[in-house]
């Protein structure tokens, strides 16, 4: 039996220890949650701040994105986003969205060369490959690559849509055939978007010579208008990101009308009159909340491109009147899919992602003064990526669980070594901490929902939890070609996109599909089902999807179907206007 003080002495250390225990725990739970689920402070600040329009309360605002996308690509600064994430993929739209929105932010300075040279190489390389470059992502990338060059050569920083350049540097960094092959057999090859980015592609360019001058262009638009006033790719009702686009690349020939004060010339009334009308849609469209609604969906990219339709034009979207909706503005309304980790939505309840982010810091962007004085310019690679920063309290969050695991295990060998005094309980409890740990590194382990849709359950049985009904069929009768998928009732989850539900058909039934993932109609642009590609029939064939009897203006990838939805994948000779009336 213990004499007493030999009692007291053994309560003393297992209450000492049992408080060393209890400490750890603490210390291993609240780094646990302040690490894994840290947030930059801004992001929230920005997200309950309901009307920023200072350039600095509008900046917070973007360099949560900054924060958001590299933190997401898994990049150390914005430099490094630039030169590992962004030449990885140079074509992608999304890319090039952050990376004009980078070159017009007047609060950061970036060394673009490595990008430019990645750039360079991918437009000559896909020219010169059998398949070549879809004609919009070949002027988009080209009057991108211009905008860089004139910034990585010091000049001012340049408007998006036009560059006053006395001389085009392209010939410098991409081959002739390149340049050809966009100036004459890309404008209007694609229907209204390939005039679109065919005149901002003209516009960024002092090059004389192309199929289309920048007057014929913009008098092919404005001959393409809807009666509603309105522009489409195809039918005859007007798309609000459409409309917008178009408005944008209007916008400086409209401006230097304004400015010059020569409406009355005969091509200046007509592009007026056709400004107002499109204005004048876009505004009867607008939403309350100062967003908009796109077939159904309310969604942030079309209030991102309408801020930069409105920009381009030269008007002030927190004073104009036809857009203040009882004191609520365009970005009022694109705030409300600011997501806290500092990214944006596509929908209001959505999560954040690229194609809604990108959009929304080029529209973010143009809201900042031309003229703001700025004190300090950031270079890329001073915006950091918190999580890389043991300083500011946020590890990323697999070292968080590493080093939980660590502790705790550290914590029991503390324990077994002072009650049974061998440091042998210690020494082993640190080993195996480290070699658990060593594994967890190595692996990577990911939830089901991370890996692409083969391995995901989109198609569900009939009584499913979160299954919706959808009509769903594949045709391409336009050719007189087999039925490839008859109309055909299926129950898929919730959330689930036109391409998800595409991609899932294609595989369960053998259906040979073939896509790229960098258009700038969104997620995927498909390019062949069935062994029927694009092109194949015509300038102006391949393939479109219809929701309910209605060609959506946004990409396949991003428009989720409802219970109820009669989804057509098709097959068009003729860029939708063989099916526009069915």
């Amino acid at each position: 039996m213990l004499k007493p003080e030999s009692m007291v002495a053994k309560i003393k250390r297992n209450l000492l220890t049992c408080k060393i225990i209890v400490g750890l725990l603490s210390f291993c739970l609240f780094a646990g949650l302040f690490s894994g689920f840290g947030i930059p402070s801004f992001a929230a600040e920005a997200a309950s701040d309901t009307s920023p329009c200072s350039p600095e309360e509008i900046h917070k605002i973007i360099s949560g994105i900054y924060a958001w996308k590299i933190a997401e690509a898994g990049a150390y600064d914005l430099q490094a986003l630039i030169d590992e994430e962004f030449c990885a993929d140079p074509l992608s739209s999304t890319n090039q969205n952050y990376i004009t929105s980078i070159i017009q932010d007047p609060y950061i300075s970036a060394d673009l060369s490595k990008y430019i040279s990645s750039l360079s190489d991918a437009l000559d390389k896909g020219v010169a490959s059998d398949e070549g470059i879809f004609p919009t992502t070949l002027q988009k990338s080209l009057a991108t690559l211009e905008l860089c060059i004139e910034y990585d050569l010091g000049r001012e920083k340049a408007n998006i849509y036009f560059i006053p350049v006395k001389e085009s540097k392209l010939p410098d960094y991409v081959n002739q055939k390149t340049i050809d092959t966009a100036l004459f057999h890309t404008i209007g090859e694609k229907g209204i978007m390939s005039y679109i980015w065919g005149l901002y592609m003209l516009y960024a360019w002092d090059f004389s010579e192309s199929s289309y001058s920048p007057e014929e262009i913009i008098n092919t638009l404005i001959s393409m208008q809807c009666s509603d006033g309105g522009y489409t790719l195809a039918g005859a009702e007007g798309d609000i990101d459409v409309t917008a686009m178009t408005l944008q690349v209007l916008g400086e020939k409209y401006r230097w009308l304004f400015l010059t004060g020569t409406p009355g010339d005969p091509d200046g009334a007509a592009l007026s009159k056709s400004v107002n009308a499109s204005l004048l849609f876009l505004s009867e469209r607008q939403l309350s909340t100062g967003d908009y609604e796109s077939f159904g969906t309310r969604c942030s990219e079309s209030t991102a491109q309408t801020i930069l339709a409105l920009k381009a034009l030269g008007f002030d979207i927190f004073s104009h009147p036809d857009f203040s909706k009882d004191g609520t503005t365009l970005l009022d309304g694109l705030l409300l899919y600011l997501q806290a980790d500092g990214g944006f939505s596509h929908t209001t309840d959505g999560i954040s992602n690229d194609m809604a982010t990108s959009q929304a810091l080029q529209a973010l962007v143009s809201l900042i003064p031309e003229k703001t004085a700025v004190r300090d310019v950031v270079p890329a690679s001073g915006v950091v990526n918190e999580s890389f920063s043991a300083e500011n309290g946020h590890f990323p969050y697999r070292i968080s669980i590493c080093i939980g695991v660590f502790i705790l295990s550290a914590g029991v060998g503390l324990f077994f070594t002072l009650k049974r005094k061998k440091p042998i309980h210690l020494i082993s409890a640190v080993v195996a901490a480290l070699l658990i740990s060593g594994v967890f590194l190595v692996l990577d382990i990911r939830s089901k929902e991370s890996f692409e849709n083969e391995e995901s359950r989109i198609l569900l049985n009939a009584g499913e939890e979160n299954a919706c009904s959808i009509e769903f069929t594949i045709n391409a009768d336009t050719i007189s070609a087999d039925e490839i998928y008859p109309l055909t009732t299926l129950y898929v989850a919730e959330d689930s996109t036109v391409f998800d539900v595409l991609k899932e058909v294609c595989r369960t039934e053998g259906i040979q599909l073939d896509y790229e993932s960098n258009s700038v109609y969104g997620l995927a642009y498909i390019k062949g089902i069935d062994s029927i590609y694009e092109f194949e029939h015509g300038n102006l064939s391949g393939w479109m999807y219809r929701v309910n009897g209605i060609t959506p203006g946004i990409g396949c990838g991003y428009y989720k179907v409802k219970n109820g939805d009669k989804v057509e994948i098709l097959y068009s000779t003729n860029i939708g206007r063989d099916f526009a009336d069915d």
